[in-house]
């Protein structure tokens, strides 16, 4: 092991299996890796799109539970591929979206694209409705996996106290 002493302690990587994804937003532009021979590979460096900072591992994305009751998942669009619409519904929580069931769903003049909101309503493994939301301003943060509602997630205010010295 090599001693850095700028640096002593190496940030650790996480590893996935051969192949895994990853998409990484940080310093204002979407970094897509892959692993690749036991490495990760930049395949493509994108603009942001709004999308929140963070590491995002696709290969830990779930499917949507199917469920006879209707639910309705809302987020930013991650990610979308050849197979699947990756979905951002909460901090650390992506749903993938099969994407020939989106197909059925989605009407011609919409148009989805990575960073933009939208509501997907699912129904017995069946996506009913796609929808996108022009707006992020209904949405502080994404809605979180569980729920089937959309929900505004209040940030405490910040308050400055004046603080004055003490007189002698």
């Amino acid at each position: 092991m090599n001693f850095d002493s700028k640096n002593p302690i190496k940030p650790m990587t996480l590893m996935k299996p051969e192949g895994s994804l990853k998409v990484a937003v940080l310093n204002g532009s979407r970094q897509l890796d892959q692993v690749i021979d036991g490495k990760w590979n930049t395949l493509k460096v994108l603009p942001e799109n709004g999308l929140p900072k963070g590491i995002y591992q696709l290969s830990d994305a779930i499917k949507p539970i199917p469920s006879k009751d209707e639910k309705t998942f809302s987020g930013q669009i991650l990610h979308v591929d050849n197979n699947y619409l990756y979905q951002l519904t909460g901090p650390n929580e992506i749903l993938k979206h099969d994407k020939h069931l989106l197909s059925k769903a989605v009407l011609p003049e919409t148009k989805l694209s990575v960073g933009q909101y939208c509501s997907i309503k699912c129904q017995a493994g069946k996506i009913l409705e796609v929808s996108k939301n022009l707006s992020s301003s209904s949405h502080n943060a994404p809605a979180p996996l569980a729920s089937h509602m959309q929900q505004d997630i209040k940030q405490p205010a910040l308050t400055m106290t004046k603080i004055s010295k003490p007189k002698m």
